[in-house]
């Protein structure tokens, strides 16, 4: 049986869930509203993104000082997120749709795209 103390851990770490979740569906409608993607749109753009982790050189264990990850958000934001996000985000979202599957078939994408899709999408869900 839970204690009273793994009670209250479960109820504090599903307010911070909760919390955090609230979050991430506001910044989705934000880049949805933005760039006028729609949801599907916006995974592809998440999972272009996240298919460029590699060239931000970092490790993902955490960072010893603020001003490494400091460099590392800026090295980020510079080699993963602006190449995607930028005024051709649209463009570059339905190119890449068309490459996999020149029909729109968003299944087509799911399938292609793989883990990274569903990582990206359990978080969002």
């Amino acid at each position: 049986s839970k204690t009273s103390a793994d009670k209250t851990v479960s109820a504090a770490e599903r307010s911070v869930r909760a919390h955090l979740e609230d979050h991430i569906l506001n910044d989705w409608k934000g880049l949805q509203e933005m760039f006028g993607l729609d949801e599907e749109q916006v995974m592809v753009a998440l999972v272009l993104v996240a298919k460029r982790l590699h060239l931000s050189e970092s490790t993902m264990k955490g960072f010893t000082t603020e001003s490494a990850r400091s460099s590392f958000e800026t090295l980020f934001e510079e080699k993963c997120v602006r190449p995607v996000f930028d005024l051709n985000v649209l463009a570059t979202v339905i190119n890449m749709q068309t490459q996999i599957d020149p029909t729109g078939d968003w299944d087509a994408c799911r399938d292609a795209l793989g883990p990274l899709w569903e990582y990206v999408s359990s978080d969002t869900q």
